[in-house]
């Protein structure tokens, strides 16, 4: 088996990882599908130029989160991409003994994104303009034919049913270390 068969193989292998870490990225299962073929065809088509000795992993990593910036910044959907820390957090958890510190983040921006599963799409709506878009609440208030204290009111409310649901999903175990 030559060298880039063998890279191939592992690649094969982490299939589910990438996949995996593109539906993080996207949070859109079909895109991270379409995403993931791309991946496949930029590292068959640049496998010969990576190094054997180098992190496969990182690499390959490293052309889904491009592939997956560049898909969603096309889309204008860039305001959905999470936080580069969650990012960086997988990359660090791939890269060998995550801290305890990343475990604890990756664990609670997983837990946050079962929560955010359970919110409404008109209250999601609320926090992506406040939180990914930086909105003001009078912004806010315009854009979705509220009033700013509605809208403050409404924050409010999210905000302290996701706090409610990161410590139901911390207390009781689910997926703890």
């Amino acid at each position: 088996m030559n060298g880039a068969d063998d890279l191939i193989r592992r690649f094969t292998a982490m299939r589910t990882s990438v996949l995996g870490y593109l539906r993080v990225l996207v949070r859109d299962a079909h895109l991270a599908e379409d995403l993931f073929q791309e991946t496949c065809l930029v590292v068959l088509r640049k496998i010969d130029g990576f190094d054997p000795a180098g992190d496969l992993g990182a690499w390959v990593r490293g052309i889904a989160l491009n592939l997956a910036r560049n898909a969603l910044r096309k889309e204008r959907y860039l305001h959905l991409m999470p936080s580069p820390n969650l990012a960086e957090a997988i990359e660090r958890t791939h890269a060998g003994s995550p801290s305890r510190e990343d475990e604890e983040l990756a664990l609670r921006l997983k837990h946050l994104d079962d929560c955010m599963e359970e919110v409404s799409p008109r209250h999601r709506r609320l926090l992506e303009l406040r939180y990914r878009g930086g909105a003001s609440l009078r912004e806010i208030a315009r854009r979705t034919g509220r009033t700013e204290g509605a809208v403050q009111v409404a924050l409010s409310r999210v905000r302290q049913f996701l706090l409610r649901c990161l410590d139901r999903k911390t207390t009781h175990g689910y997926g703890t270390a």
